[in-house]
């Protein structure tokens, strides 16, 4: 005979989680299909949850009042006339080789390419004879053309001096009594006021009486009392 497990089953499409409120069956007792074995609450519908099988009950998997998620096996039943599967023989074929893939192709690399004289610029055929002529480097030639283009006009105009970076004038020293009428006197930050610490919060503790009795919530409680906390903090209210 081979052992199964009852399933904790779907109780509606949003349906999560339920708890097992109480077992019809105990270890032992023989069942058909279809024979009631708990009931079963979430928090929107309270049923009874059914044999699959015909058999003998084995043994509880969950306890009683304990959320557990759909799908937990909650029972094991030894099930009647079913033989255990046999277990598949292992696969003794190699897989097929798998065929070698190409080599990649090897890059060539690119010869690199030789330094321009001009630095990458592009200058007219008359700027650049009119600069061989005169022995002038037209990276050191400022342009005035069209997008900084260098026109015959600059290589003209053209000295060694006008593309020498001027040196900025030093700074004059300045003297103590314009240096002390120029500063002034900055007041004194205020100091900050301490802020009055808060009274904390008072707790109240309630002392269950003698005949007092907690009773753990279960889904549908739990979705009341959610629902109603949910209304006095996030819903506004007018008063």
């Amino acid at each position: 005979m081979a052992i199964e497990q009852i399933l904790l089953p779907g109780l509606g499409e949003s349906v999560h989680e339920a708890s097992i409120i109480n077992w019809l069956v105990k270890p032992g007792d023989h069942v058909k299909k279809y024979d009631p074995l708990a009931e079963t609450v979430s928090d929107k519908v309270t049923t009874e949850i059914p044999s699959n099988f015909a058999g003998v009950i084995k043994a509880y998997l969950v306890d009683l009042d304990k959320e557990v998620p759909i799908g937990t096996p909650i029972m094991s039943i030894e099930v009647e006339g079913a033989a255990s599967a046999p277990e598949p023989a292992a696969a003794t074929s190699s897989p097929a080789a798998q065929p070698a893939s190409p080599p990649a192709p090897v890059p060539i690399p690119a010869a690199p390419s030789k330094p321009s004289a001009t630095g990458g610029k592009r200058f007219s055929p008359a700027v650049l004879a009119l600069a061989e002529e005169k022995g002038i480097n037209l990276n050191d030639v400022i342009g005035t053309g069209n997008n900084g283009r260098i026109t015959r006009k600059d290589v003209l105009n053209y000295t060694p001096s006008a593309s020498a970076p001027t040196s900025a004038p030093e700074p004059q020293p300045v003297s103590d009594a314009a240096q002390a009428t120029t500063q002034v006197p900055t007041a004194p930050p205020a100091s900050a006021i301490p802020e009055a610490p808060k009274p904390a919060p008072e707790t109240i503790n309630f002392e269950p009486g003698i005949h007092d009795q907690i009773v753990p919530a279960d889904g549908i409680r739990k979705t009341i009392a959610r629902h109603m906390v949910q209304s006095a903090t996030e819903i506004p209210h007018a008063w």
